[in-house]
């Protein structure tokens, strides 16, 4: 949160800055997903993201942060179109498969969605932060043991410790 003030001002001084603007769109995500931004940082999200995407439509970070948004926002079927033209301009790009397993999990096509998280994760087995959400596609299909090693390549963050709550509760050993 206290970022976007910061972020807000690198913007003003440099308008043209997309990689400042993708990263506020960011915050604004973080704080309306985490905090209390609520609906108008969604919207301040979105501006910020379009905004950096008309200065550079070449970065994949940016590419990302729309289709989320726009998946996220219950507009499939832009998400899906921007991820299939991501991966068609980078189809060597983490990002871009990431991207398309993303829309496919909320889009229902789990067994999709896995194949591309794979390969998300193949093209850059670091990147667990990233790659870690492909965990509900696998757990979504009683996958267990491949969720649980999107979980415990994210190590001990909290996103890492509910989700492990999540699949053991799915599991039944919730005592």
């Amino acid at each position: 949160k206290q970022a976007i003030p910061l972020l807000e001002r690198s913007v003003e001084l440099d308008p043209t800055y997309a990689t400042a603007w993708n990263t506020l769109s960011l915050r604004y995500y973080n704080d309306a997903n985490y905090s209390d931004g609520g609906q108008r940082a969604i919207e301040r999200s979105q501006a910020a993201a379009e905004r950096a995407f008309a200065l550079d439509p070449r970065m994949p970070e940016i590419s990302r942060r729309l289709i989320v948004l726009r998946v996220e926002g219950g507009d499939l079927n832009a998400a899906f179109d921007q991820a299939a033209e991501l991966l068609r301009r980078r189809p060597d790009s983490a990002d871009a498969h990431f991207c398309l397993a993303y829309v496919m999990r909320y889009a229902g096509l789990l067994e999709e969605s896995c194949a591309e998280c794979d390969v998300a994760r193949r093209l850059d087995p670091k990147n667990s932060r990233l790659w870690r959400s492909c965990a509900v596609s696998f757990y979504q299909l009683d996958r267990y043991d491949r969720a649980w090693e999107y979980v415990q390549a994210e190590g001990s963050s909290v996103w890492a410790r509910n989700t492990t709550w999540t699949l053991l509760m799915r599991q039944g050993k919730h005592t």
